[in-house]
């Protein structure tokens, strides 16, 4: 077997202190090893051409009749656009991406003039919006702003699937009356009987607290040398319910804090003139703290970060040609190099997070670095985590595609896992006896600081923590990764900050209150950007295993039943996508992120 690579551990990378991960040179790329195959920067550079492109043609149509000097001025700006997104992806050293996050700042600038301000998007009322997509395209949700059904189907369907949780009593801070549920539900329904029959679901943000900004918080709206704008957000709570006629999720409630008395009255979905933009405006409130959830846990903490550690203590302690070495290496094709290059940059001073969010940069950090090091790894085997919430039940939630699709693909890859390590490993002890295999989880729980993780000697135990490091890498990663253009792109469907504060009063809000919350254009152009470099790149695919250097790790030649075994599992997803194809034809939208040819491999954007 070749030799293990040397690299090392580190926990002071800023600003993610505390969290394991590779130690290396901030600004300087990491070694070649830790790269994807050349077709995934074709792939990149591609898609940063067609981000520059949307940014021209917007700032292009911005001036009726510009200028020379004008497009002399925009096409630099595009250009500064383009090379800002290859630093941050490709790498580069601190003082050149100083200089280009400073040329893009004083440029925009310029055009900050041209942007439409907030009495002309209340003039054309969404329009504005849709003028930022010119080369990309403009998401489905742009299509159904208020609609109801939507914004339940967003918790089982969505960006965020892993928030909804069942509940059996209703919370003393959430004092939801049954005349307020049977105005929503019907009155052949009663709060008493849907806890009774398991049919009441919440989303309680309160973990929040410490990241979010009731009073409000300043900050520069673009990054440095921008206009300070100042941005709300709140740790929300919202009461869904299963319908007894149509089994469907129904939003019947929602509360905009955590204490009922401090002005957060209970906004329902009603819809006469008096209510329904104090309803509106209390879902933009849920859909703040959704994708403040979405970005800082689900998806930057608990895919990201986790896989980190899986991917690092795989190349410092299990040799090429290790079994385990060769079932997990293309499970982490590209992580540490993205997380390196890219997700520590995200979390920069004015950068994504710090500029899209509400809350200080340093409390955003931290919330990331606290659900990080507080998640248990257990307690989040598929299976085991949907019991925990409440949510595994199909009779009492019938429509759910995460948990249903999701469960599919984590039983083709332990069938998978399963059938690999009994051919390795015939006994418990031949597991205990390998030393490589024995090093690598003692590496993980010496360094990788990953809560309940431990030392395993049970085949069957191994197969379990291997099939949740597989499906964390690809599944999990594309469920709450490839959700972000469809679903969280289009700024007046969902956002991290919020403009205006919260509503306080159920009745006699209006649409400008509503349209004042949403964004400004300005910031609303980064995040189509950002969300469809991060959202729109796959790189490979759920059951395709490759070296660092793009050769098949399993031949016919070298193993015919390990090859074989292979040849199940893909035979498996294609049953699974002509499963999930049939189901799809049913649901009011089309679920494709856990379709398995959309699902890549390992976490490599």
């Amino acid at each position: 077997m070749k030799n293990t690579i040397d690299k090392n551990w580190t926990t002071n990378l800023s600003p993610l202190i505390g969290v394991p991960m590779l130690d290396s040179k901030p600004g300087v790329d990491i070694d070649k090893y830790f790269h994807p195959r050349a077709e995934y920067t074709q792939k990149l550079d591609e898609l940063i051409q067609r981000v520059s492109d949307n940014f021209s043609n917007y700032t292009d149509s911005l001036i009726p009749n510009p200028t020379p000097e004008e497009k002399k001025a925009i096409r630099k700006l595009t250009n500064s656009v383009n090379k800002q997104y290859h630093t941050l992806f490709h790498s580069a050293p601190d003082w050149e991406k100083v200089d280009i996050n400073d040329e893009v700042n004083t440029l925009t600038n310029a055009l900050t003039q041209y942007f439409p301000d907030k009495k002309s998007v209340l003039r054309y009322s969404l329009e504005k919006y849709d003028e930022l997509f010119t080369v990309i395209d403009r998401p489905f949700v742009a299509d159904h702003m208020h609609d109801n059904d939507l914004f339940s189907y967003w918790r089982v369907a969505g960006s965020n699937p892993v928030a909804l949780r069942g509940v059996q009593h209703i919370p003393e801070k959430f004092p939801l009356t049954d005349t307020q549920y049977k105005s929503v539900m019907g009155k052949n329904d009663s709060l008493s009987l849907a806890l009774k029959e398991k049919r009441i679901y919440m989303l309680d943000y309160h973990y929040l607290e410490s990241a979010v900004t009731e009073n409000g918080f300043s900050k520069q709206e673009n990054g440095p040398g921008t206009q300070n704008v100042t941005g709300y957000s709140y740790a929300a709570i919202a009461l869904f319910a299963v319908s007894k006629i149509t089994k469907k999720l129904v939003a019947v409630a929602i509360q905009c804090g955590q204490n009922p008395e401090n002005n957060n009255p209970m906004f329902l979905p009603l819809l006469d003139k008096k209510h329904f933009w104090g309803w509106e405006r209390a879902k933009y409130v849920i859909q703040t703290a959704d994708e403040s959830e979405h970005q800082l846990s689900t998806h930057l903490g608990l895919t990201h970060l986790l896989a980190e550690v899986f991917a690092l203590a795989t190349v410092r302690k299990l040799p090429e040609k290790h079994p385990i070495h060769d079932l997990l290496i293309s499970h982490f094709e590209g992580t540490n190099r993205i997380n390196h290059n890219a997700t520590v940059a995200l979390l920069g001073a004015g950068q994504f997070v710090d500029s899209l969010f509400a809350a200080p940069l340093e409390s955003l950090a931290q919330k990331v670095i606290d659900v990080r090091l507080n998640y248990n790894f257990y307690e989040h085997f598929l299976p085991t985590e949907l019991k925990i919430r409440g949510v595994d039940d199909i009779t009492a939630l019938p429509d759910y595609p995460y948990r249903d699709d999701g469960l599919l693909i984590w039983s083709a890859i332990k069938d998978w896992v399963s059938k690999y390590i009994e051919y390795y490993y015939k006994t418990n002890k031949a597991l205990e006896q390998d030393k490589y295999l024995m090093d690598w989880m003692d590496d993980i729980v010496a360094n990788g600081r990953i809560n309940g993780f431990r030392k395993v000697t049970d085949k069957n135990e191994i197969k379990d923590v291997l099939t949740m490091i597989i499906f964390t890498c690809s599944a999990q990663h594309a469920a709450v990764n490839f959700t972000q253009p469809p679903w969280m792109i289009y700024t007046p469907a969902s956002t991290g900050t919020l403009h205006h504060k919260k509503p306080t009063q159920r009745q006699d809000n209006t649409e400008e209150q509503w349209i004042n919350m949403i964004p400004s254009i300005a910031r609303s152009l980064r995040k189509v950007e950002i969300y469809t470099l991060l959202g729109e790149l796959h790189h490979g695919y759920l059951g395709e295993y490759i070296d660092w250097q793009g050769k098949e790790i399993f031949t016919r030649k070298e193993n015919p039943i390990i090859y074989q075994y292979l040849k199940d599992f893909r035979n498996e997803l294609s049953e699974i996508t002509e499963t999930i194809n049939r189901k799809n034809d049913d649901r009011p939208f089309p679920y494709t992120y856990l379709i398995p040819e959309n699902i890549p491999a390992s976490i490599n954007i």
